[in-house]
């Protein structure tokens, strides 16, 4: 007979307890992370709550991505600090986290300095390197990488599963509660369940499955369901697109006509689902005879098609010099076929290789002299002074204007000017004046922005009155309003001693007609660049109403705006504010 402890079932409570000691083991093994976690949702959500209150709004942006590195940076710590220093002192431990630490203000300070293009991505290109590191680090040296990533694969949909689950529960009590009991309960906490279980629960619960040492994996152990998709969807697909490609290919070749520039994209998405596929389902190249004559005839007949991909990419890169676009094909090209050539020699002995190139790679993208925004940038002003040059417009190290400058040169011009504008700064086109504008450049080029296409750089500003009691004394009209420029309509009319008046808004413009005939018209850009100018603020809240509020008047009639909202956007490169919405009240006061 079995004893009484052996024979009682596994309770909720027993449940609660284990989950409760995996919570806690998962934090004391990875005690940075899991503040750094808690430090980002908290980040997170008082980025919602303070949107419209204070200009921190992007250090704290800067802060929310600084910490997400931070994740990354200490996960790659712990992997080191498991795979070669298990035992360390107290003191060597507090000196691993002080390292860490300092590496995540060292980032803030220097690389995450502002919210733009470069800056946004370096952090995910690092983030991207460290977290291939912390996946291959414990298999230095050891076998069976492939199958520990479909574990890693199948925990972290499982995590995810888990997430959406409590997600969506926990949402359901809330509009339950919402409906039912509390009319009026804050529907952000929709959005704050969501941080909490996608930025707290489910990294955790990821880790707290993760084996402490690289383990030893048999085949029986590869995950089933990647097994079916990668052998019986990945690889025929693959081989479809095979076919297609060197079609194109031989198209290519008869009519000798160059390829096209989407060739490239194509070509090296199709080598890293590749070479992806070859990496995970190397185990049964010996195997399956499916997966060992794919990997055999795919690692040889991709060169061709990358040796196409190499040709269009350049072509294009000799007309248009690089971009970040152009350099990242460029390079992922280069590290396919370094990755096939390795695959043909090697045999597949050591895949980890493929890990360890590709965290290098991104590495090279992201920082030093080889970057893709270092070589973009240089590219492009070489690009940019040869044009110049060839109309001989700079003289002593200043441009001149020409009148002589071909419609292709001006489209290539401004087309860089726009990358400029778009992804760095105009600063970093050495040749430009310092406080170089898009409406200086038909006084310094000779010409306007090619077709005079409007291309600007906008930033949003968004301003808020808090709740108040209006003086509505000495008018005789109120109307609620809501302008926009994207729906222009005549927005009320009224009648007074028989006198018919209509309000409409078109263009920026407020206008009061008296029997079709214009009685008083009203700027609101004009307001816009006076607001912004006056608080230089991106958002603010909790204005009074006098505040957000200005009177205009004449012969006829005066009117007075009460905003309970105002929001505008700033041209940068032209140093224009524009008038983009409002929503309040008019007082009308007829004389």
């Amino acid at each position: 007979m079995g004893s009484k402890n052996s024979s009682r079932r596994f309770s909720f409570s027993d449940f609660i307890n284990q989950s409760l000691l995996k919570v806690f083991n998962t934090i004391k093994r990875f005690p940075l992370t899991a503040i750094f976690l808690f430090a980002l949702a908290s980040i997170l959500i008082y980025l919602n709550e303070i949107s419209y209150l204070s200009t921190i709004e992007e250090p704290l942006q800067r802060l929310a991505g600084t910490l997400v590195f931070a994740v990354a940076c200490s996960l790659f710590f712990s992997a080191i600090r498991e795979k070669y220093g298990e035992n360390l002192t107290v003191f060597a431990t507090i000196i691993n986290y002080l390292v860490q630490i300092a590496f995540v203000f060292l980032f803030y300070q220097f690389v995450y300095i502002n919210t733009e293009m470069v800056a946004v991505l370096t952090l995910w290109l690092t983030v991207a390197a460290l977290l291939i590191a912390f996946v291959f680090i414990p298999y230095i040296s050891k076998k069976g990488i492939e199958i520990y990533i479909t574990k890693l694969i199948n925990k972290a949909a499982v995590s995810v599963f888990f997430m959406l689950c409590i997600t969506l529960g926990v949402i359901a009590v809330f509009a339950g509660i919402k409906a039912l009991l509390i009319n009026d309960l804050n529907t952000d906490l929709y959005y704050y369940t969501f941080i909490i279980a996608a930025v707290i629960f489910a990294p955790l619960n990821f880790l707290a499955n993760l084996p402490y040492k690289a383990q030893k994996y048999k085949l029986k152990d590869f995950n089933w369901l990647l097994k079916v998709a990668f052998t019986y969807i990945a690889l025929p697909l693959l081989s479809i697109y095979t076919v297609i490609l060197y079609l194109y290919f031989g198209k290519v070749l008869i009519t000798t006509t160059w390829p096209s520039g989407i060739v490239s994209y194509l070509v090296v998405t199709y080598a890293a689902i590749g070479i992806a596929s070859i990496f995970i389902l190397s185990p049964y190249k010996d195997k399956n005879r499916w997966v060992g004559g794919f990997s055999v005839i795919y690692s040889k007949a991709v060169f061709p098609l990358l040796a196409m991909m190499f040709y269009a990419i350049i072509v294009r890169i000799n007309q248009y010099g690089f971009t970040e676009n152009r350099y990242f094909v460029l390079i992922i090209g280069i590290w396919a076929t370094l990755v096939m050539l390795y695959v043909n020699f090697n045999k597949g002995k050591r895949n980890i290789v493929f890990l360890i190139s590709l965290a290098l790679t991104l590495l090279v993208c992201a920082y030093g002299p080889l970057s893709a925004f270092n070589i973009s940038i240089n590219s492009q002003n070489k690009r940019f002074n040869s044009i110049l040059n060839e109309y001989n417009m700079i003289q002593n190290q200043t441009i001149v204007a020409s009148s002589n400058v071909s419609d292709n040169h001006k489209r290539e011009i401004s087309n860089i000017l726009y990358y400029f504008n778009d992804n760095h700064d105009f600063s970093q086109l050495k040749i430009l004046p310092k406080d170089f504008k898009f409406k200086d450049m038909e006084t310094l080029f000779g010409f306007k922005e090619y077709y005079n296409i409007p291309h600007t750089k906008s930033n949003n500003f968004y301003y808020n009155r808090g709740d108040e009691i209006l003086d509505i004394s000495g008018y005789q009209l109120l109307f609620d309003f809501y302008l926009d420029n994207y729906s222009n309509k005549d927005i009320d009319g009224f009648i007074v001693n028989n006198e018919e008046y209509n309000i409409s808004f078109n263009d920026n413009m407020l206008v009061i007609s008296k029997n079709n005939e214009e009685l008083i018209s009203v700027n609101l850009k004009d307001y816009a660049t006076t607001l912004y100018k006056k608080y230089k603020l991106k958002y603010k809240g909790n204005f009074t109403a006098n505040q957000l509020s200005f009177k205009t008047e004449n012969d006829a009639i005066e009117i007075k705006f009460y905003f309970n909202q105002f929001n505008g956007y700033v041209d940068e490169a032209n140093d224009i504010v524009n008038f983009s919405n409002a929503q309040g009240k008019m007082l009308i006061k007829l004389k």
